[in-house]
């Protein structure tokens, strides 16, 4: 039913389906995206965590997959770059709606923040470089 509210109003009207999650998620990141987003690195590592409300995957030029994601958590969202090392390793795990925690380095394009190369999978094994 969630999911039927945010694509046909573009929001959560009844309930976030993160409701109850923000002890779990400050266990893995110690700030809500929001607070990130207010006060960003400039540089350095990042760790997020939320609910994929968005895959785009893609191919770069030398043919290799990779994916944009959209993490949010209850307050706001942020996109999270897979390249194609860190692609492959997580790609399974890139599920709409799962539930994750990213760690990754700060990626500044045209003004704008993102998470980019994520450092760790789900079992906090590094992705080759």
């Amino acid at each position: 039913m969630l999911s039927h509210e945010k694509e046909m109003l573009g929001l959560y009207v009844s309930s976030h389906p993160l409701d109850g999650a923000e002890r779990i998620l400050r266990k893995f990141a110690p700030k809500p995206i929001a607070v990130v987003l207010d006060d960003p690195p400039r540089e350095g590592e990042l760790i997020v965590s939320g609910m994929i409300s968005s895959i785009e995957r893609r191919v770069n030029k030398n043919g290799q997959p990779w994916a944009i994601t959209v993490i949010e958590d209850l307050d706001a969202s942020i996109e999270v770059l897979f390249f194609p090392k860190a692609y492959e390793v997580l790609r399974d795990d890139l599920e709409l709606d799962s539930a994750v925690c990213v760690k990754g380095r700060v990626n500044w394009r045209e003004d704008k923040m993102r998470a980019g190369r994520p450092l760790s999978d789900r079992n906090g094994q590094r992705p080759p470089e």
